[in-house]
């Protein structure tokens, strides 16, 4: 007896076929060509079953891979979850004429990739759902169990940063033995700069524009995205001219994107501890006075530290009189500690402070006045102005902690 296109692919896959093999079975099984995409946004495989009219999936299986901005987007798979299926997909009708339709492939809750199924035969709704959870569920095990054999498989460079940025090493010695197929220099100098991509969202699936654009900026770098963040490893020693420019900030602008810029490092298997430098830029950015679009660590470096206090011992190491003000200020909304470390911030000139926050200077000398008499201090005094900013760093970071609870 023939066996069913469902009883062929589970057959094949206890067979031990090939994964090729495997998506091409799948493919018939759907009717309808498929796309395996892994996690670093490489295309895995292809199936070679259906002629496929389309300049957007012709280019991307032959260059290999997608494009970083749609993948951005399925990396933020919740904002784009279509609602209508009851299964977990994205539909997708932006790229062509032909409708895909996304599924991530899960192996012991572990993303292995997704899988792409476009409309070129049948209409998706057509086939079953427990059929692309079949397929999902299935390529997912292969990958997991086959296809990712390192002793096989060389790796990318992309996929060594996405196994270091997701932990996936069991040590260093697993690292160095993975990454010696790269012919990477594990010990240079680098730096890591993440952008924040959760509002990030782009169908053009058909050529790489936000790639090169980026690395325009960082040639010679390596960019993967991970986290809804896309994070770009700069090898400094590659760089010639200097990297954080006007360009470069006004090309943010325009993105309504925001960077993070980590320490320089020397050592590749520490880039996950510089990844959450470079995060942290981007979160701690709303507490610096200047909302710029590229922040380095070293200025947030003092709220990092700060926000790993609980938050029930920060209070002690704050200036005690200001720490008092503070506690009324949330009664009465007087905005004064606001005012003094902007004050302070710009070196006490009452015009720049006026400026940033959008007062009168009569008002910025009212404020400082007071300030001056209810603390009982004179905050001229350099050490004393140090303290100050220093207290006013760790009273954000309370408000911040009282905020999230």
């Amino acid at each position: 007896m023939k066996l069913s296109k469902k009883d062929q692919l589970i057959e094949a896959a206890i067979k031990g076929e090939d994964f090729g093999e495997l998506v091409n079975i799948a493919s018939h099984l759907l009717n309808n060509p498929l796309v395996i995409i892994s996690n670093s946004y490489n295309i895995i495989a292809y199936s070679k079953t259906f002629t496929v009219d389309d300049s957007a999936w012709t280019n991307a299986t032959k260059r290999g891979y997608i494009t970083l901005e749609f993948g951005a987007t399925l990396n933020n798979w919740n904002q784009h979850v279509d609602h209508t299926k009851h299964i977990d997909c994205i539909t997708v009708t932006e790229i062509s004429k032909y409708t895909r339709r996304f599924l991530k492939m899960i192996y012991k809750g572990k993303i292995m990739g997704y899988l792409n199924i476009t409309d070129v035969n049948d209409c998706l709704d057509k086939v079953d759902n427990s059929l692309y959870l079949l397929v999902a569920s299935l390529l997912a095990k292969e990958i997991a169990f086959n296809h990712r054999d390192y002793t096989n498989h060389a790796a990318t460079f992309e996929e060594i940063l996405f196994e270091l940025s997701n932990d996936s090493f069991i040590n260093k010695l697993h690292f160095i033995d993975r990454v010696s197929s790269c012919n990477v220099n594990i010990q240079t100098q680098y730096q890591v700069a993440c952008v924040d991509l959760k509002h990030f969202t782009s169908y053009n699936a058909r050529e790489d524009n936000f790639k090169n654009e980026i690395l325009s900026f960082f040639p010679k770098s390596t960019i993967i995205i991970n986290n809804q963040l896309l994070i770009i490893l700069i090898d400094l020693a590659k760089i010639k001219d200097s990297l954080y420019n006007k360009k470069l900030d006004s090309y943010l602008n325009k993105k309504e994107l925001i960077m993070g810029v980590s320490d320089t490092f020397h050592d590749l298997y520490e880039f996950k501890h510089y990844i959450k430098e470079a995060k942290s830029s981007i979160y701690f950015r709303k507490f610096l006075l200047k909302k710029e679009s590229i922040i380095y660590y070293d200025q947030i470096k003092q709220f990092d530290l700060l926000s790993k206090f609980d938050i029930s011992e920060l209070p002690y190491y704050c200036n005690q009189k200001l720490y008092h003000l503070y506690t009324q200020e949330k009664e009465e909304d007087t905005e004064y500690i606001k005012t003094l470390r902007t004050y302070l911030e710009f070196n006490h000139s009452v015009k720049e402070t006026a400026e940033v926050l959008f007062i009168h200077r009569n008002t910025v000398n009212y404020r400082i006045q007071r300030i001056k008499e209810l603390l009982e201090i004179e905050i001229s005094d350099s050490h004393l102005t140090n303290e100050l900013l220093f207290s006013c760093a760790i009273l954000q970071i309370i408000e911040d902690k009282y905020n999230l609870d």
